[in-house]
């Protein structure tokens, strides 16, 4: 049983549980996934799936069931109020009443800032059989909770075959081409102000005007979420339609692109500055530069742990265009590897202790 946002039309998300269903397809598993929208997510990846709000139908899943992985994305934490760590700790806690194996796999932990999140997300955790987190600020998390260190590997997400486009030649580095393709992945946060939002889009701004001297710019504002994300970009839109002078107004096309269609549209890109997660990964499994938003924990340490340009949207104030360009034109492409390799291994051991022959402590 795979439990997670799954079934919301998260991007992220619902990535996740395309490369988890790959992998656990590859070894013959029987899956059903708990969904808020369990119609669409049976249609659309060809698995078994049951509303995660209709008890009647997860007790039958649990039932039937040898084992619930809570699986992908920040799971366990409050920073969306205290509901999350009651929900996906409550499912763990019930899994075990009933028997099964439980896993918590390929997850951030945190951030958890009140003490009745944290004390829910420890019961939670302590009865899991196994657990892999995406990062190294997760399994300290853990480790406090729990006394336990877990396996730390990545994103399930680095699992998934890239689009196989070649590698865009990128006009604003002078390689060629006369159309740059700018990719842009905003989302409402507490530490994303109205005042950093006018910050990046005068930055912003500054590199369209620089850019429109010699070339056509198209900018893609990417959803994550629709009705989350769409709002923002819109907004972000007409200012930067207002703020551009008339002849880089002239030379710059906008376009809203859905959550449906956002990891075909990040593969297309030349340069996608990002605060959503995934849109980040999505970008670099395609061999596309990327300028990270840094706004919450996974995003900071994607940045750190692959030397990716950024800055903290609180920090956008007082920040230069110029790192935004420098970020740019010194970008060096991060190796992957290690991060798809680790993945493999975690999800090795991951089968290890669903198919070996203990009970559930």
């Amino acid at each position: 049983i795979l439990n997670g946002y799954y079934g919301f039309d998260n991007f992220g998300d619902e990535l996740i549980l395309i490369s988890l269903i790959r992998l656990f397809r590859r070894y013959g598993y029987e899956l059903t996934v708990l969904s808020a929208s369990p119609a669409v997510t049976r249609q659309r990846y060809g698995v078994g799936a049951v509303h995660r709000y209709n008890p009647f139908q997860v007790l039958v899943s649990l039932l039937r069931g040898h084992a619930l992985i809570s699986g992908g994305g920040g799971l366990l934490q409050d920073s969306t109020g205290p509901n999350s760590a009651i929900y996906y700790a409550g499912m763990m806690l019930l899994a075990r009443l009933f028997g099964l194996k439980v896993l918590h796999a390929f997850t951030s932990v945190g951030p958890l800032e009140q003490e009745q999140s944290r004390r829910i997300a420890g019961w939670g955790l302590n009865v899991c059989d196994f657990i892999i987190v995406r990062d190294e600020k997760s399994a300290t998390e853990v480790e406090k909770l729990t006394g336990v260190r877990p396996l730390v590997a990545a994103d399930a997400v680095w699992l998934l075959p890239p689009l196989g486009l070649a590698r865009l030649p990128n006009p604003m580095l002078g390689e060629g081409g006369m159309l740059w393709k700018v990719g842009l992945s905003l989302r409402p946060h507490g530490r994303f102000s109205l005042a950093d939002e006018q910050a990046l889009v005068h930055h912003l701004s500054d590199v369209l005007e620089r850019a429109t001297q010699g070339l056509q710019v198209e900018v893609s504002l990417i959803s994550c979420e629709d009705v989350m994300d769409i709002p923002l970009l819109e907004r972000v839109e007409e200012q930067l339609r207002m703020s551009l002078s008339g002849s880089a107004r002239e030379k710059t096309a906008f376009k809203l692109v859905p959550q449906s269609s956002a990891w075909a549209t990040l593969a297309e890109m030349h340069w996608v500055v990002g605060m959503r997660y995934h849109a980040l990964v999505s970008a670099l499994l395609n061999n596309v530069p990327v300028y990270a938003l840094d706004y919450d924990p996974k995003v900071e340490m994607l940045a750190k742990d692959l030397h990716l340009p950024s800055t903290p949207v609180d920090a956008l104030i007082g920040a230069s265009s110029h790192d935004f360009l420098q970020g740019l034109e010194a970008y060096q492409v991060p190796d992957l590897t290690p991060l798809i390799q680790t993945v493999e291994s975690a999800f090795s051991a991951l089968r290890i202790v669903l198919e070996s022959e203990h009970q559930p402590r």
